[in-house]
Parts: C-alpha cells; structure tokens; sequence
C-alpha cells in the first residue's frame, strides 16, 4: 500500500526529472499518424479529454513468471500519449527474488530508479573506455540515478518481491538489451564468437533459448 508521502516523492521525482524548457502548451499524441523525429503530431484538441492525461496500467503487478522472473510495465509516448513533447516516461518494475533486468541502455535518456518495496542492487558500467562498475544495494525508498546510454541492471538481491519506479527525461528513451542484441537475432555465430570471445557452442545455446539464429 503506497502512503500519500510515498506517492508525492514518485511525483516530484517524475516532473522534476524532466529537462523541458519549451513547452509552454500539450501535444496528447495522435498515435494514428506518423511518427517525426520531434515526436507525434497533435491529437485534435476537441477530442482531449481529462482522462488523456491519466495512465492507470502502474496500479497493479505485472505477470512475473518468465525466466527472469521480472514485469516491465511501460508507460512511454506509444503507451501515455500525454507524455507526447513533454520529456518524460516512467516504467514499474516488479521482481520476484533473484529477478534481474539484464545488462542495458537508453541511447537518448539518464534514468532515475526508485525502490518502493524490496532490496535491490542497481549498477552501471562507466563509458569513455575506463568501464568501470559502480554499483549499490538499494533498500525501500532509496534512488539511483543511471548517466545516459551507459550499460545498467537491477537485480533483487532480497529474499521478497520488489518493486521499482524508473523514470525518464524522454518521453521515449530507447532501450537496447545486450543479450538480445547478440543473441536474438540473425547475427551469425562465428562472428558473435569473434567480437566476444565467447565460444560458438555457447553462443548457439544461447541464440536456442532466446530464439535467434545464424
């Protein structure tokens, strides 16, 4: 059960984290028409209503049962078409115990993560070649700020379930895994064993559970 002071921090969190300078009005996504690289163009403002600016998917858990025992529930422009022009997005993450949001980035936002139940570990590997690892457990109520496109996980290093609120000065921040970027698609074996060094055999067990190829 989230306490009002609880739900005011997450607020506060969410609109303060955005870099926004410019938007004097809203732009409620038209998510019908074709996507510009600024963003959707404007819903027709006679058909806003109060509710386009209501996301309601964060108020219950998300199906946890897969491997990495782990529910992603977005809310981005393509989910919140409010978020449209505003740079900002939010995700909820529920883990199980020993649930893990594997190796990561977001090309176009810095990301701040919240713990609101559970003990988790949150880390990110520095760029510019010195890779360097730096990360923390984290205990209910405490935040981790992640610098923009560099490599980041969570993991619930608890014995509970956990449940986490990220969010975004984007309203679309990308996101590439790294285990998907090498094994979930047709990118042939020998060369992921090349620029890896990670065996062949391997790597084709890897490509089987994820479902690539090559």
């Amino acid at each position: 059960m989230y306490t009002p002071f609880l739900l005011l921090i997450i607020l506060v969190i969410f609109t303060t984290f955005s870099y926004s300078s410019y938007a004097a009005d809203f732009c409620v996504a038209d998510l019908t028409a074709q996507r510009t690289p600024y963003g959707y163009p404007c819903k027709n403002s006679s058909s806003v209503t109060s509710t386009d600016f209501v996301f309601s998917r964060f108020v219950t858990q998300g199906n946890t049962t897969n491997p990495n025992k782990l529910s992603l529930v977005r809310a981005f422009v393509d989910d919140f078409p409010a978020l449209n022009g505003l740079n900002l997005a939010a995700v909820r993450v529920d883990m199980e115990p020993d649930g893990v949001v594997p190796l990561h980035s977001h090309p176009s936002s810095s990301e701040m993560v919240f713990v609101v139940e559970g003990s988790v570990t949150v880390g990110f590997i520095s760029g510019l070649d010195s890779n360097i690892m730096y990360a923390n457990k984290l205990s209910k109520g405490q935040v981790m700020v992640i610098p923009q496109g560099f490599l980041h996980f969570q993991h619930n290093s608890g014995s509970s379930n956990a449940v986490l609120f990220v969010s975004f000065a984007s309203s679309d921040p990308g996101v590439q895994f790294v285990t998907s970027a090498l094994f979930r698609n047709r990118f042939p074996s020998f060369l992921v064993e090349k620029t890896t060094g990670i065996s062949q055999a391997e790597v084709r067990q890897l490509k089987a559970r994820l479902g690539g190829t090559g």
